[in-house]
């Protein structure tokens, strides 16, 4: 497998490439659970069951249900949603839509379950400007909930308010007290979606 990195160079984008070859000698799985036969589902996407198929995450709130986090974008309509899965991975009726009429939200990519607050990450525009990522860029948002996803917490954006680098790909990890949300933004070059990572750092009050 290889694997392209960009990097800026004297303000021009620079790829170069690496060669990663993959241990099959001790095989690795981060699902607890028992593994069915096959260990292949094939999730159905629709504004009434799951959302997009692309930018999502999957999330256990704590009370032993799976449930699989997106948006319906992206696009001017876009809002973020939580569907509750079965056993099976097959999706229940019951959706969580996280909605604001000033902003569309998508790409939820950053997910932790801590405690009783699930924090997501995701990015955000103004509703019904331009779709062109160049044109109308995104920006990283912040959202915590409570563990039943039935409340939300705190829902703001992050940052000093500088514009997002394509779809941004925010990620979350939390270690002792503080949250870490990494994400990418413009890097002031002449090319609009060269990303630039930026690391923001909160401090978390128990």
């Amino acid at each position: 497998m290889t694997q392209t990195t960009t990097t800026i160079r004297s303000g021009l984008p620079v790829a170069s490439d690496a060669d990663i070859f993959l241990n099959h000698a001790a095989p690795f799985n981060c699902y607890r659970g028992a593994m069915p036969t096959p260990p292949v589902h094939d999730l159905v996407f629709d504004e009434t069951t799951l959302p997009s198929d692309i930018g999502n995450s999957f999330l256990e709130p704590g009370d032993e249900s799976l449930r699989m986090l997106g948006s319906t974008g992206p696009h001017s309509s876009a809002q973020l949603q939580a569907s509750r899965l079965n056993a099976d991975f097959a999706p229940q009726t019951e959706i969580v839509t996280f909605y604001d009429a000033a902003i569309e939200q998508t790409f939820p990519t950053g997910v932790v379950v801590s405690d009783d607050l699930v924090f997501t990450g995701s990015i955000f525009r103004v509703r019904g400007g331009d779709l062109s990522l160049g044109a109308n860029p995104y920006r990283p948002r912040l959202k915590v909930l409570s563990s039943d996803l039935q409340n939300v917490l705190y829902d703001e954006a992050v940052g000093d308010g500088s514009l997002g680098a394509s779809h941004i790909h925010p990620t979350i990890a939390i270690s002792d007290d503080r949250l870490y949300f990494a994400r990418s933004q413009q890097a002031g070059t002449a090319f609009q979606t060269t990303p630039q990572v930026v690391l923001e750092v909160y401090a978390l009050l128990r």
